[in-house]
Order: structure tokens, then sequence, then C-alpha cells
């Protein structure tokens, strides 16, 4: 764990990055990664990116990942809930809805949020009920939001 320390300061240069990186305490890391994105929103969005790609860490740790993602690059969150959203875990898909309806406002100015609406939709349409169960108020937002 050490060795993997030493190789993530010297590649980012950033003590934040290398809490994120080392995921000694997933609490710690998440608040890195939160503070990280206030500094480097580039280096922010790298490493939730790889955070959700490589499935790191607790599924908690993703959603940080992915709320951190969202608001620093769209473009990159909205491919990444086209390519993943029906293989990720309910927690996750549930703050994509919430990430995802909270911007309803800009639904109209927004294309981006249309088509991950449009992702999300479909997504809703394939999983397990007895799943969307255990994020029923957040699926019903959605659903009176964009329905």
């Amino acid at each position: 764990m050490e060795y993997e320390k030493q190789n993530a300061e010297k590649f980012t240069g950033e003590p934040l990055a290398v809490t994120v990186i080392a995921m000694e305490n997933l609490e710690d890391a998440s608040a890195a990664l939160i503070d990280l994105s206030k500094k480097n929103k580039s280096l922010s969005c790298d490493l939730a990116l790889s955070i959700l790609n490589e499935c790191k860490g607790d599924v908690f740790f993703q959603a940080v990942a992915f709320e951190v993602l969202y608001y620093a690059a769209l473009p990159t969150a909205v491919k990444y809930i086209e390519d993943n959203s029906s293989k990720v875990d309910v927690y996750l898909l549930g703050v994509m809805l919430s990430s995802i309806t909270e911007d309803s406002d800009l639904l109209e100015e927004n294309s981006l949020i249309k088509d991950a609406v449009r992702y999300l939709q479909q997504t809703l349409l394939l999983k397990n009920q007895s799943d969307l169960e255990k994020i029923s108020s957040i699926v019903d937002w959605f659903n009176s939001t964009y329905y």
C-alpha cells in the first residue's frame, strides 16, 4: 500500500489524489475527491471515471465519484449513464436518477439532460422491480418529473 501511495503522489503530484487513489479509508477518500474537484476539475474527473469504470471501493464511494463526474463533466457523466446505467448497483442508479431530476429545469436548454433522461427511462424499464423498490422514492420523483 505504501508503494501505491508513493507512486500515486509521484504520478499526480497532488496529495488529495493520493488519498483518493490509496482508498485506505473510503470516507477520507470521498472527502478528498470532493475537495479535489474544487481544486482540479480535470484530475478529479479522471479519478472519478477510473473509480466508476473499475468499480473501486464500495457503492457509496462510487456514488460520490459519479456526483463529482456529473457536476464537473456532464458529457462524460451522460456517456457513463448511457453505457452503464443498466449494470450498476441500484444505489448508484438512484444517484444518477437524483442528479438528472435535480437538473430538470435545464431539460429544454440542454440536450445532454434529455439524452440522460432517455437512457435512464430505458434502464428503469429493464430493471427488476424488486431492486427498484429500494429506491422507489427516487424513481417516483424521476417519473413524476419526466413523464
